[in-house]
């Protein structure tokens, strides 16, 4: 196979997952079942909600995530951590075709949260430090600055930069 077919196989394949994933996503009972799943099959999921939401009034939106929050917050601290880190990426990924869309969701996520007792935007701002301190490139770090300016207040020192986890790698392989 030349490169070229390899490149377009690899792309269909991707846009065939991420089909199915939204598919899937569209048929799902609540929004934890629809992101208990791979990481990249919840990235996915979430553009897609994401992107719907951004679209959506000011407290349509805000009422969306707030079911969102609710629901993500019901999850083990694991799980917790890995939604966190889905919807980090998610609109990471998404920034790359609409910025403007990821920070208008980010500033609602954050106003519903501020509405939320105290004690659960400290899980918010527990699972946020683990993420990017394991997982998030430093890049990625200074765009998710950029895109929700609040999330700094969660974010240690850049000097300070954890060891990943030793189950991590075992997290991925389980997840593929």
């Amino acid at each position: 196979m030349t490169a070229e077919r390899q490149v377009t196989s690899e792309r269909t394949s991707q846009r065939d997952h991420r089909e199915q994933a939204k598919r899937e996503f569209e048929h799902a009972p609540s929004w934890l079942k629809a992101v208990r799943c791979d990481m990249e099959t919840g990235i996915t999921r979430m553009q897609a909600r994401y992107r719907d939401i951004a679209a959506s009034h000011e407290a349509q939106r805000e009422d969306r995530l707030r079911e969102m929050i609710i629901e993500e917050l019901e999850a083990a601290d694991r799980e917790y951590q890995a939604i966190t880190e889905a919807r980090l990426r998610a609109w990471l990924h998404l920034a790359k075709d609409d910025r403007d869309s990821v920070r208008l969701v980010a500033r609602s996520y954050d106003a519903v949260f501020a509405r939320l007792p105290g004690a659960l935007e400290f899980r918010r701002a527990m699972a946020v430090q683990a993420v990017v301190a394991r997982v998030i490139t430093d890049e990625d770090r200074q765009t998710l600055l950029d895109l929700v300016p609040g999330i700094a207040r969660f974010l240690p020192p850049t000097s300070l930069r954890l060891a990943p986890r030793p189950d991590a790698a075992t997290d991925e392989e389980a997840a593929r």
